[in-house]
C-alpha cells in the first residue's frame, strides 16, 4: 500500500511536501540563533538536535537528517562565538577590583556564575550516557 501510495522512494516525497516547511523553520532558527547571547539554551539546542537526530537513526527515519545537519551548522558557530566571548571576559577581568576588601571572604558573582555555567555544561553533555536520561 505504501509503494503504490508514495511511490518507490517515500522519502522522496517527504523531502517535495515539507520543504518549504523546512526552510522556514531553518529561518526561524538562524533569526533568533543570531540575536541570542544564551549559551546555555544554545547549547541545549544542540544536545536535542544530536539526540533526536540518534533516535531517528535508530528507527531508520533518515528523512530528517539533512535538516539536523543543517541545525548544526547554524547553531554551532555561535555557541563557539559566545564560548570565545566568556573566555575573553574572564581574560580581561581585573582581580585587584575584585578583591578590595581583605576582610571580604565571601564568593564573588563572578565564582558563582563560573560555576553555575561550567555545572550547566557539564550536565548537557554528560545527558543520555546513563539509563535515566531518556527522551520520554
Amino acid at each position: 500500500f505504501c509503494v503504490h501510495l508514495f511511490g518507490e522512494l517515500p522519502g522522496a516525497l517527504f523531502a517535495t511536501q515539507f520543504k518549504p516547511t523546512i526552510n522556514v523553520v531553518l529561518e526561524t532558527l538562524t533569526s533568533h540563533v543570531s540575536q541570542s547571547h544564551d549559551l546555555i539554551g544554545l547549547l541545549l539546542l544542540l544536545k536535542i538536535n544530536e539526540l533526536l537526530n540518534q533516535e531517528m537513526s535508530k528507527r531508520k527515519i533518515n528523512e530528517l537528517s539533512d535538516f539536523f545537519l543543517s541545525a548544526q551548522i547554524v547553531l554551532k558557530p555561535k555557541v563557539k562565538e559566545l564560548f570565545d566571548l566568556n573566555v575573553k571576559s574572564i581574560q580581561q577581568a581585573d582581580a585587584k577590583s575584585m578583591f578590595t576588601n581583605q576582610t571580604d571572604v565571601a564568593p564573588k558573582i563572578v565564582t558563582r556564575r563560573f560555576a553555575e555555567l561550567n555545572a550547566s555544561i557539564l550536565r548537557i553533555f554528560s545527558f543520555g550516557d546513563h539509563e535515566d536520561d531518556t527522551i520520554r
